[in-house]
């Protein structure tokens, strides 16, 4: 197996460089892509709702208060200035993140198969960022009024699959036009960890991404303890 030194010869300083400046803007781009989507809806909830129901504008300007300030936090420990430790796009969060990002405007159905706490911190990462993605699109582009959030454990594999019910993302429409920059990035996220990710129309109506990542097995893990 190829050292950590060895991998790193195959690269020059630049492609080093030009991969984590990649890695970094796809990072910023999900949590400033998830937050504004969040505030752009809650606040035009509570223009409608300001002034005939005041407690639905009180509850908007929460959720636009939690979502900045999560989504700042994100961006503090992307950007290096957190402890290195101090992981914040976990599925341990994953209540938050569908808080913030649905905020009520659609209904959601999570089903979760198997420990999430077993994911190793790349799996974890990657799996929360693509929901996020996932989410956002949704909100953004879809037309829908349901989304099915399906998330398994295996003991080889983590499967994530995010449907709705809408017009279809206008990331791929129409026909002739490329994936946008989320679909990409979240394909991207899976690679880097062998395994893969389908985004398209699905048969009847709606949209849906799936995700497929590797999980390492133990024995591996035991190999390289040894």
């Amino acid at each position: 197996m190829a050292t950590a030194i060895e991998a790193a010869q195959r690269y020059s300083p630049f492609e080093i460089i030009a991969d984590e400046s990649h890695s970094l803007a796809r990072d910023v781009h999900d949590i400033v892509g998830n937050a504004m989507t969040a505030i752009h809806l809650q606040a035009n909830l509570a223009l409608r709702t300001l002034e005939l129901r005041p407690a639905e504008t009180a509850e908007a300007l929460r959720t636009i208060a939690t979502s900045s300030q999560r989504s700042l936090h994100e961006l503090r420990s992307v950007l290096g200035i957190h402890r290195a430790d101090e992981r914040v796009a976990t599925l341990d969060r994953l209540d938050a993140l569908v808080a913030a990002t649905v905020a009520g405007q659609l209904q959601i159905h999570i089903r979760v198969t198997g420990d999430l706490g077993t994911l190793p911190a790349a799996h974890d990462e990657a799996a929360y960022r693509i929901i996020q993605e996932s989410l956002t699109n949704v909100v953004r582009h879809a037309d829908a009024t349901s989304i099915e959030l399906t998330i398994r454990v295996a003991s080889n594999l983590l499967t994530l699959e995010v449907s709705d019910d809408g017009s279809g993302s206008a990331e791929l429409a129409p026909p002739n036009h490329q994936p946008g920059q989320g679909v990409r990035g979240m394909r991207e996220r899976a690679r880097l960890l062998g395994g893969d990710l389908s985004a398209g129309r699905r048969a009847n109506s709606g949209f849906a991404v799936r995700a497929l990542l590797p999980l390492p097995s133990l024995s591996k893990e035991h190999d390289l303890d040894v």
